[in-house]
């Protein structure tokens, strides 16, 4: 008897053979039942990976952020806002900045906040104007690991002066405030009115 067959019965003592549903594919006939329940397979994995990536954060959402990221960094630097720009830079860095920019400035070391206000009071308002509207070339992703999942670890944003580069904060993802400005020296050097 064909496998594709069933055969059953009737009140009479016959048998009647009857064929399950087949579909074509290659010149081979396939049951429907397992046709469909391909299709289904390959549904729930193109949706499995639709959510995987969203939740991890991987991918053109993760640029996003890094760009806004860069963005807010800039417009707070050549706003003079001292707070808002060294929330967004990585403490230790922010650290050795506020040293090199009182010796830049010429001035006594102070802290981050104060450093990103004395570059702002010593340039002219065309210069911040520079700053703020700085063009992004390129945002790169880096340490991401798709065989697990794993969201990038850092990134970098390239600008005419050079690449800023930008970690993420340990269990963050998914969020512009999960990243953090780890080397700002072509902004910083922009922001130095005494370059």
């Amino acid at each position: 008897m064909d496998p594709g067959s069933l055969s059953r019965s009737t009140s009479l003592g016959r048998n009647v053979v009857e064929r399950e549903p087949t579909t074509r594919i290659g010149g081979e006939d396939i049951p429907s039942v397992l046709v469909g329940a391909a299709i289904l397979v390959i549904l729930l994995g193109i949706a499995g990976f639709w959510v995987l990536a969203r939740n991890t954060g991987t991918g053109d959402a993760e640029a996003a952020d890094v760009r806004a990221r860069f963005r807010s960094f800039a417009e707070a630097v050549a706003d003079g806002d001292g707070s808002a720009a060294c929330d967004m830079i990585v403490p230790e860095i922010a650290e050795s900045f506020a040293e090199r920019a009182a010796l830049n400035l010429g001035s006594e070391p102070g802290t981050c906040p104060e450093m990103i206000v004395g570059f702002a009071d010593g340039r002219s308002p065309d210069h911040s104007t520079l700053i703020r509207g700085v063009e992004v070339l390129d945002v790169r992703m880096l340490g991401a690991d798709t065989a697990t999942n794993m969201p990038p670890e850092s990134a970098e944003v390239e600008i005419e002066a050079g690449v800023v580069s930008f970690e993420r904060r340990s269990g963050c993802a998914g969020a512009v405030d999960c990243w953090l400005v780890h080397d700002g020296g072509p902004i910083f050097r922009m922001a130095d009115p005494s370059r």
